[in-house]
Parts: C-alpha cells; structure tokens; sequence
C-alpha cells in the first residue's frame, strides 16, 4: 500500500461537464440575490492504516460552490456526491436551491464565467481528468 493517495482519479460524472468552471447569476423575479462559482474537484478518504500502510477508499467528485451574495458577501458550500443528483436536476432545469427556497438562475458564458472565477479569487482549474 502506497504511502499516500498517488495519482487517484475519480470517477468522472460526466453531468458535471456542463457546470465545470461555470458561474451563474442567482435571482428572485427582477432581484439580483447572488453570484454562483462551481468549482469541481476530487476526494479521497483514508479508510485505514498509518505511517506506509494506508487503504483509501473510491475517489469521488464533489463540487465547491462559491457564492457572492449581493450584500458583498462571499462564501463556499460543498455538494457532496450524496446530493448531487438532485443539485444538477435542479441545475438542468435553471434552477438553484436558496435556503428552501427555488430562485432562477441564469449560467454565465465563459467570459462571464471567467470575470467571476478572478473577482472571487478562486484558482483556476483547466483539466479534468
């Protein structure tokens, strides 16, 4: 057993391609309530062992999601592969899920993907594998 996790790959969902690296504008009829960032990348848990002995677990893709409220506030949720189905059902149907409650959302083409990747700061990624 390796040491640490070397070069693991999830396995690759691919719904998730549409949302990679995409920004959406969040809104309640006519109101601007946020800004979205997806963010996608790989988990692995250790499930035992220590030192050179260690067993990891199925690698698995989750999604960061960054999120600047219209107050200016900026925070990150993380989706987890338990509840991503029904993110990404919602997501299709330009949906997004704010506190219970379902508010419009309108994706970003890539420039405008990319102005909202550098305001919140967030590190680009440009492979997935």
């Amino acid at each position: 057993m390796s040491w640490k996790a070397h070069n693991f790959s999830a396995v690759r969902n691919p719904r998730l391609d549409r949302y990679w690296n995409r920004a959406g504008v969040v809104s309640d009829g006519d109101r601007q309530l946020s800004t979205v960032f997806v963010e996608i990348s790989s988990f692995v848990t250790q499930l035992s062992g220590h030192l050179w002995w260690k067993r990891f677990g199925e690698p698995y893709e989750f999604i960061i999601l960054h999120e600047r409220m219209a107050d200016g506030f900026i925070t990150d949720h993380f989706l987890m592969s338990d509840s991503l189905d029904e993110y990404l059902d919602a997501w299709d149907e330009n949906t997004f899920w704010d506190m219970g409650e379902p508010r419009d959302v309108r994706w970003l083409d890539d420039v405008g993907s990319e102005a909202v990747r550098q305001e919140l700061e967030v590190e680009p990624t440009y492979l997935r594998q």
